[in-house]
């Protein structure tokens, strides 16, 4: 593929053989590699592929079961939305949209990691620590142009 050349379903396969084969899985752990790919994939603006790593992904041996394609799903999903801090929720949103177009309906998942989990205090002040260390020269004025949008500055706070 050329640089000036869209990349391909087929293109984003072969990516994807590669990774598998070399990426240092000592580090992460077997099969974990494709986490790494669908962040970049997402922050780099192919969210369109997701769907593409996750067939990719239930082809192989190890979610030959409903039940192991709902723990991929869930593991890619955290990966999804763990991301959104740094993206933004529109590609994380775009990548879930794919993966849920091309997945069977008896894979569906449909648990809630996040059903009572409660925010306090102290979780309030290590975002706004980890919010700080990424956008250190520019959160104060983000929170300042929002302040006629208190919408949008309750997120960033």
């Amino acid at each position: 593929m050329k640089s000036t050349e869209e990349p391909t379903a087929e293109d984003a396969k072969v990516l994807f053989e590669k990774l598998e084969q070399t990426f240092p899985y000592k580090t992460l752990g077997e099969e974990r590699w494709y986490l790494v790919a669908i962040a970049a994939l997402t922050g780099g603006g192919q969210p369109e592929f997701a769907g593409t790593l996750y067939a990719h992904l239930v082809e192989g041996p190890h979610y030959a079961t409903s039940e192991a394609r709902q723990a991929l799903v869930r593991r890619l999903r955290e990966a999804l939305v763990k991301s959104v801090s740094i993206v933004g929720v529109c590609r994380p949103l775009e990548a879930i949209f794919n993966i849920d177009a091309v997945q069977r309906v008896e894979d569906k998942d449909y648990s809630f990691s996040r059903e009572n989990w409660q925010s306090g205090p102290e979780n309030h002040a290590r975002g706004v620590a980890w919010l700080d260390k990424i956008y250190k020269h520019n959160r104060t004025g983000t929170i300042q142009s929002l302040a006629a949008h208190k919408d949008f500055g309750a997120p960033v706070q």
